[in-house]
């Protein structure tokens, strides 16, 4: 059931039904120009986040030997909640050719700034496996980092909470971007210590104001059920995350639920 976040993001990819480049900055799949290399280990399209600039009508997601996955639900840049361009698939995920690559394409009026956003699992996440997990605890953290559009750039977390010593599986993760102006559309995976073949996120709320306005409760993506390898031990450390963005943003906050497992 653990799964991964990843990207495609572009400033100015062409016009029509154009290819989206790979996330820069890739660690945990191999990634040649458009295409990104897929792994046995997480085969299920999860989730899917979609976003352009002014006018994004679909996004295609491509595999050799294969029809297109069509993504129908989009969002703008100007959209603040990526409810809107969100394609929720934990219970009912797409089975993907796992030993082969896989392109995203976007469907646009014009040559504009696009993001898509993948989640890819080992398997379904069940309502019954969401149920069965329980929150001991909710953290909260603040990250103050320049994002590199485009590029998955890592950020570390302040976490307003101490906790326990001890090693805790997280179950749930929601978090929100911030700016003066209009935010971009931005996802954010985990950094576990400890951890590294696995790195689950999510997809940014956008806020305009700073780090005092309460996140939405209403995300699709912010419940997981309980996974061994999404744990981290505190005498080894706390998460941090990686963040993907179309533009330089630099104002985040991270909530984990977790659930202490030893």
């Amino acid at each position: 059931m653990p799964f991964n976040m990843v990207g495609f993001s572009e400033a100015t990819p062409g016009t029509g039904t154009p290819y989206i480049a790979a996330a820069l900055n890739e660690t945990l799949y191999r990634v040649n120009g458009d295409d990104l290399l897929l792994n046995k280990e997480a085969p299920y399209l999860l989730g899917v986040l979609y976003s352009a600039l002014t006018t994004p009508s679909r996004a295609l997601l491509r595999q050799p030997k294969r029809i297109d996955i069509d993504i129908s639900k989009a969002m703008r840049d100007t959209d603040l909640d990526p409810v809107i361009g969100w394609t929720h698939l934990f219970h009912r995920p797409i089975l993907l050719n796992a030993i082969d690559k896989l392109n995203a394409l976007s469907a646009n009026a014009t040559d504009e700034i696009t993001q898509i956003g993948l989640l890819l699992g080992s398997g379904k996440i069940t309502r019954a496996a969401i149920e069965a997990a329980r929150v001991d605890h909710i953290i909260r953290g603040t990250v103050d980092q320049a994002l590199t559009a485009h590029t998955w750039t890592f950020g570390a977390v302040t976490w307003v909470e101490a906790l326990e010593a001890g090693k805790y599986a997280i179950v749930g993760m929601r978090g929100t971007q911030y700016k003066a102006a209009t935010p971009s559309p931005t996802l954010a995976r985990l950094a576990i210590p400890g951890a590294l073949n696995w790195k689950p996120g999510v997809p940014l709320s956008n806020a305009v104001g700073d780090k005092t306005i309460p996140m939405s409760r209403h995300e699709p993506w912010a419940e997981w059920g309980l996974m061994q390898e999404i744990a981290f031990d505190t005498q080894i450390g706390y998460p941090n995350v990686e963040l993907l963005s179309c533009a330089a943003e630099t104002d985040m906050a991270i909530e984990l639920h977790l659930q202490k497992v030893g």
